[in-house]
């Protein structure tokens, strides 16, 4: 069974705005990704999946320092937001329903990072416990 915790943080203006700019960091890289899906589909009749834009971070984080000091976790994990939502996309489109194509996200339209094998590290026990 897995477990998911959520917390509530309280953090100093100096940790805002390093989250500020971490979730502005993945919604650029949600939208960049979104317009390539896009712009492959438009241009070659063919999709990119998960997989494909998976194996361009590691050339993406080698280019440029900025991308590089993000963990690779929270950048794949933006990646897996996005393959969800198009397979939800595909989903509706094969039942019937209103489909919604994904949209682009806005300015503070991307509001969570998930840290899914920082967890252990990040989490400090004070006083026995968590």
């Amino acid at each position: 069974m897995l477990k998911t915790y959520q917390y509530r943080i309280y953090p100093t203006t100096k940790q805002r705005q390093t989250f500020e700019l971490l979730l502005e960091a993945c919604r650029n890289l949600y939208n960049q990704a979104l317009d390539m899906r896009k712009t492959a589909y438009e241009q070659t009749g063919k999709t990119i999946n998960y997989n494909a834009q998976a194996a361009m971070l590691a050339p993406l984080r080698k280019e440029s320092p900025f991308w590089a000091h993000l963990h690779i976790d929270i950048l794949q994990d933006v990646l897996r937001r996005l393959d969800k939502a198009y397979k939800a996309f595909f989903s509706r489109v094969k039942n019937g329903a209103e489909p919604g194509y994904p949209r682009f996200k806005g300015k503070g339209r991307y509001r969570s990072v998930t840290f899914s094998h920082l967890a252990k590290t990040l989490i400090i026990s004070t006083k026995g416990r968590l």
